[in-house]
């Protein structure tokens, strides 16, 4: 009996002793090469998801369940082209908004996305792997601001969301964005995304307000070289419908 007892303190000693070891050790923190976070994209989840895993680029997708997948990677190049084309997850390149409204997502040090059309994509002839390294040659291009300048105009009854030199259209997808902007504008929800990086909300209480958000869609479609989308969208049961 003391026999046993001696070896059971000496096993706990030892099993205490490895723990103690390993906390002391210093962690490194491996990179991910696919992080799968279903939440909404805000300043301060990209903060603390850049400063948890430190990289040069970051490129961000949705599944079609609507999870958010993010990648780290030190250059463009180490984005695995297995993982962006894999059965899990919807391209970086190709989520599909609605009938004529598609999207590449691309995040260089920061939240920034570009938006195309499906008629921009068939006009330059692009397949999803040449999309995909389109994307990475305009990551250079676009601007690291993360934040972006949020405008009530025309009375509270009509918003507009524009980015600083990002490209945040895509916002729309976000849910809870969404949901917070019909609460705020009360009704159905209508959008207006006339060039890639700015898009006009507005109500059903105003009638007024919709005949502004869309004479002010179609000013920014006509005089602007980044034209996206001259319809209205409708957020109905949590769908996007076009007119």
């Amino acid at each position: 009996m003391y026999l046993l007892l001696c070896v059971l303190l000496l096993g706990v000693s030892c099993v205490l002793y490895l723990y103690s070891e390993r906390r002391n050790q210093p962690q490194s923190r491996q990179l991910p090469n696919l992080e799968i976070y279903p939440r909404i994209v805000t300043n301060d989840f990209i903060q603390e998801f850049t400063e948890s895993y430190p990289a040069d680029t970051y490129v961000t997708m949705f599944s079609a369940e609507g999870q958010l997948f993010l990648v780290a990677a030190t250059t463009p190049d180490e984005v695995n082209p297995d993982d962006v084309a894999s059965n899990h997850h919807t391209p970086v390149l190709a989520y599909s908004i609605t009938e004529s409204l598609s999207a590449i997502f691309v995040m260089p040090e920061g939240d920034v996305e570009l938006v195309l059309s499906n008629s921009h994509i068939k006009a330059l002839g692009l397949h999803r792997d040449e999309l995909l390294q389109l994307a990475k040659q305009n990551m250079a291009k676009f601007a690291r601001e993360q934040n972006l300048q949020h405008t009530s105009i025309y009375n509270q009854e009509c918003g507009f969301v524009t980015a600083n030199g990002t490209y945040e259209s895509s916002l729309i997808l976000c849910e809870p964005y969404i949901e917070g902007l019909k609460k705020h504008l009360g009704g159905k929800l209508h959008v207006f995304i006339p060039v890639t990086n700015s898009f006009i909300c507005t109500g059903e209480q105003s009638q007024e307000a919709m005949n502004q958000a869309k004479q002010a869609a179609e000013r920014l479609y006509e005089q602007s070289e980044n034209k996206l989308i001259n319809k209205r969208l409708s957020y109905v049961n949590g769908t996007w419908q076009e007119h």
